[in-house]
Formats: structure tokens, sequence, C-alpha cells
């Protein structure tokens, strides 16, 4: 079965490494074969003197999405292959802001400006400084900017969801925008610029082009979907079963407890207990999701950036809920060890009463507080 590296789980391993070092050079090459080791080339979409910066990444957007496509469609990869990012949307909006205003006054932006370096241009080493910088500042403040960093959180959204319209629908439709696009902005390259007219050779190439572009697109309808090979019930509980004997898979009530009152920013923890339960008694900072709610809400409210500690009264429904996470692609989530009741014996019990109180003792001690 064909995967990922992200579906494979060995992006941080020295393959996944090795695999990123040469993505990142064949990027930065084609980036330079664009021109866009230059900032006077990348900043001349903002005065509408060369267009290159739209139609080149937009090219790239559009390739990639024809690929991903037709990958499924063969049922080469499934979709669950592919880590999707969440929306944040007041934090998106203001971080595309800010990065739009550093593009117009550095000329450069994080990768091209790597590409600049290359090349050996002063002002991309300044821009790339400016970064580094910014990026310490913004880990230092991010306790004042959590609230924002983490806020208006809308989960994974796939825009043919959002129109409710077919994949391959909606990858046509952006093919189609993307020709009109590139013929608006070579109709205001000419009018700045003043230039005269392409050649016909210029013209008949881009024809081809769009129109490859879009015979590849409106194939999708015709190729019957494929289901991609399901891995033997063996090698697909292997994983896990590696996860859990490397002890991978869960969280201690006490480093729980250490990263609770550290602040540790990439935290999620959630609780799995009835309403009634989280209402008595959970842990601080935690979000109540029922154990019969997460297939429904798990991808609007549980991020797969950072670590999910998933908790219940004891192990077996965290169990059972990062189990079913898992196969969703929450690579990040764990279980707390013991649950509530372990936290509860291990953080909460007394150090005095250390050696005096066993795990029976705690136990009603819980049962006891939580009946009152």
């Amino acid at each position: 079965m064909n995967t990922t590296l992200f579906e494979a789980n060995t992006l941080q391993t020295g393959v996944g490494f090795m695999m990123s070092g040469l993505i990142g050079i064949m990027f930065g090459f084609f980036l330079e074969q664009a021109g866009f080791g230059s900032s006077r080339k990348l900043t001349g979409v903002f005065y509408f003197r060369d267009m290159a910066v739209i139609k080149v990444m937009f090219t790239a957007v559009i390739v990639a999405m024809v690929g991903y496509q037709y990958l499924v469609t063969l049922g080469w990869i499934s979709r669950e292959a592919i880590y999707p990012l969440d929306t944040y949307w007041l934090a998106q909006g203001i971080g595309g802001l800010l990065f739009g205003v550093g593009f117009v006054m550095g000329g450069w932006c994080p990768g091209t400006a790597v590409v600049g370096l290359a090349s050996a241009k002063l002002d991309a080493l300044v821009f790339i400084i400016g970064v580094v910088l910014g990026s310490i500042i913004f880990n230092e403040a991010f306790p004042l900017i959590q609230s924002l960093y983490e806020g208006t959180h809308g989960g994974t959204i796939f825009l043919w969801d959002v129109f409710n319209l077919s994949a391959h629908s909606l990858v046509f439709l952006v093919c189609v925008a993307a020709v009109v696009i590139f013929s608006v902005c070579t109709l205001i390259e000419r009018r700045v610029n003043k230039a005269s007219k392409e050649s016909s050779y210029v013209l008949k190439g881009r024809a081809t082009a769009a129109a490859v572009m879009l015979v590849m697109a409106a194939l999708l309808f015709i190729i019957p979907r494929q289901t991609p090979p399901q891995p033997t019930a063996q090698i697909a509980r292997s994983g896990f079963l590696t996860e859990v004997e490397q002890a991978m898979d869960h969280v201690d009530p006490i480093d729980l407890a250490r990263m609770l009152m550290e602040g540790s920013p990439d935290l999620t923890l959630v609780d799995l207990r009835s309403t009634d339960n989280f209402a008595r008694f959970n842990l601080r900072g935690a979000i109540h999701l029922p154990l019969e709610a997460l297939a429904e809400e798990a991808d609007a409210r549980l991020p797969k950036t950072g670590m999910v500690v998933l908790y219940s009264n004891g192990t077996t429904h965290a169990a059972q809920a990062w189990l079913e996470l898992r196969h969703w692609g929450w690579t990040n989530a764990k279980v707390l060890t013991d649950g509530v009741l372990g936290f509860w014996r291990e953080c909460l019990t007394p150090p005095s009463l250390d050696g005096f109180v066993d795990e029976d003792t705690s136990k009603k001690q819980y049962e006891a507080f939580m009946a009152r």
C-alpha cells in the first residue's frame, strides 16, 4: 500500500529529515528558476508590473490539487494519509495580514529569502535575521497572545464541504478560475508595462497549458473511484502495539501535573466523563468532550498539533477513545494513565500519607468526594 511520511509516522525519523531536505533543495531550485531569488521581481506584483508570484504560486496549487485528487481517485493513497491543517479564523487572518505587510516592506517571504541568501543577497540576510528575531519575540510574548492564537478554532475545513460540492467539481472550478486569473494578470501586466502583444508561439503555449489543465480536471469525473487497499489486521495493529510497548501512548499523572503547573501551551486536556462528573470535579484547563460525542465533535474541537491528553475515571474509556482518534489521524493523542483515579492518587494525596493510602483507599476517597 502506498502511504505518506505522515501516515507512516516517520516525519521525525532520519528518512523524514532526509526527504524534507531534498524537497527543500528542489523547492529552492525551482523558485530560483522562476526568478524568485530577486526581491524586485517578487515585489513587482504589488505594483502590477510583474504578476509572476501569482502565476507561479497558483500553478503550484493547481498541480498539487489535481495531482492529489488523482492519487485519491485512483486509490493510490487515502485522504487520511494527508495531514490537513486546522483553521483558526482570527489568528490566521491577523497572521496573513502581518505576513503581507512584511512581504511588502521586506521584499521577501521566508522561503524566497533563503533562496536569495543562497544567491548572496544582503537584503535577504537582513530579512532572515528579522524573521529569527520576530520568532523569538513571538515565543516570549506567547502567554500574552495565547487566547488569540488558540481562539476562533474552526477545526478542519474543506472547501468542497463549505460550498456543498464534490471534490471533483471544486477542483474543476478552481482550474477554470485559474485560467481566468492568469488571463487577467497578463492583461494587467501588458497595460501597466505598455508592452506589445505576445507572439503567437507564447499565446499557443499558454492556451495549450490551460487546455491540458482543464482536461486533466475534467477526466476526474469519468475515472472510477478506487478504494485504497487496506492493510491486514496484523499490520494495522502492529503500529499501535509498538506505541503501547514503547510507552508512547500514555502520560503519567506526575508528568501531566508538571505540564499543568508549567502552563504548557501545546497541551489540550480532554475530559471524556459524563457531564455530571465533569461538573463535580475536573482537571484544570480540561475541555469536556463526552465519549459519545467524540466522533461528531473531534474535528472541530481537537487540534492535530501539540499534545492531546484523554482521561476518564480510569484508563479503559480513554484507551478506546485514543484508538479511535489514532484511526482518524490524531497522532498526537495520549491517554492519562489510570485516569482521574490515578491523578487523584499520585498528585492529590498529601505527601504525609504516602505509604498509608493504598489504591483501594484512594479510590474510596475519590468516590466519596464525587458522591457529596
